[in-house]
């Protein structure tokens, strides 16, 4: 058996409510993955082409301040939704740990 550090997480998932259905979890789950490759793919996209052709016009005289600015959003988007993301497959643990002690009570 393996070591390392093992400890109760409390996690709360606010303005959420998936009714403790795994199916909404995971397709909440998937739609995270989704965002998570859509923001790459823009972030991949900024930094491959020619700032002069991706600048928002009203930024044309600083168009280093606006890619700044516009990693910095991605990035912070992609943050947060690998917290979602991460939090949501301890939710959907949770959920298949519950359902496995319901079953296995249920057997005695």
């Amino acid at each position: 058996m393996g070591w390392g550090i093992e400890f109760p997480i409390d996690i709360y998932l606010s303005r959420q409510n998936y009714q403790e259905n795994k199916s909404l979890v995971q397709d909440a789950i998937d739609e995270c993955i989704t965002n998570i490759s859509e923001y790459q793919k823009e972030l991949l996209m900024y930094a491959s082409a020619n700032v002069q052709d991706v600048c928002d016009p009203e930024w044309i005289s600083e168009p280093i301040a606006w890619l700044k600015m516009k990693v910095n959003e991605l990035t912070n988007d992609i943050l947060e939704e690998q917290t979602k993301l991460v939090n949501l497959q301890y939710y959907l643990e949770y959920l298949t740990e519950q359902e496995s002690n319901k079953d296995g009570s249920a057997s005695i």
